[in-house]
């Protein structure tokens, strides 16, 4: 059971990298501002920050499909990487990998909720 938390732990890890990364590449790309701040994972402050200026310039929405896409598969990845570790977690036992579980089932949340406006 310890191999599987320490799996399910580097799954996640390399998602985090690979999905930033994507993230950063197709904001640059497309010249969002809001995908480069959640691929260096500055989406707290950041994205706080950025929207108050965005709405202060009255600056309209821009729509990046391949953003609409990392998005989309981010809510899938997070949330079967949630269940595994909640799961594992559940075996081991592991206070802090029930978090990390948590806390992946957060970020499908809100990518979800970032992923609504795109929506038709």
């Amino acid at each position: 059971m310890l191999r599987a938390g320490l799996r399910v732990s580097i799954i996640s890890l390399l998602w985090t990298l690979l999905a930033g990364t994507c993230a950063i590449a197709l904001g640059a790309g497309s010249q969002s501002l809001t995908l480069v701040a959640f691929g260096m994972a500055g989406v707290g402050l950041g994205t706080i920050a950025l929207s108050a200026i965005r709405l202060a310039a009255r600056s309209p929405a821009h729509v990046s499909h391949s953003g609409v896409a990392l998005t989309a598969v981010s809510v899938g990845v997070l949330s079967v990487l949630a269940r595994r570790k909640r799961a594992v977690a559940r075996r081991v036992p592991s206070q802090a990998l029930r978090a990390d579980g948590l806390l992946s089932g957060i970020g499908a949340v809100l990518a979800g909720v970032a992923l609504a406006p795109a929506l038709p």
